[in-house]
């Protein structure tokens, strides 16, 4: 990423332009790819695409849930990336990836969203993270 940072809302511009932005759902983006990265396709909007492939399993959806119900949440987050991160080597989500990475090197601007409000804390980021680190 070039030393650059990555907010809620605002954009990564990378060397051959392309963007990749991330959002809470319902936001207004202006993107030719929106995919919204969650378990289930509530609120998916007109013009959204639903990739539950980037989405926490099942199993660590519920964690989260609970975690957060207990006010465990964010001080159990280290050990959700660390589970979230390794679903995302499975062969599935590593497809949808490298489609991520293919229509951002086609100069494509793709936004990803999820209902969390805090990005500090949330998978997409996660997701971000793991495009832009083999786009580079």
């Amino acid at each position: 990423m070039s030393g650059q940072t990555v907010w809620p809302g605002r954009p990564y511009l990378g060397e051959s332009e392309n963007v990749l932005i991330t959002c809470r759902i319902g936001a207004r983006v202006d993107a030719e790819i929106r995919l919204q990265i969650t378990r289930s396709n509530r609120g998916l909007a007109e013009g959204w695409i639903w990739v539950p492939q980037l989405a926490p399993s099942p199993a660590l959806f519920m964690d989260y849930v609970r975690w957060r119900e207990r006010g465990e949440w964010p001080a159990r987050w280290d050990e959700y990336r660390e589970r979230f991160l390794a679903e995302m080597r499975a062969p599935e989500p590593q497809r949808y990836l490298n489609r991520l990475r293919q229509r951002l090197a086609e100069g494509k601007t793709v936004a990803l969203a999820c209902f969390c409000r805090d990005e500090r804390y949330c998978h997409r980021r996660l997701v971000l993270e793991e495009v832009l680190k083999k786009a580079r």
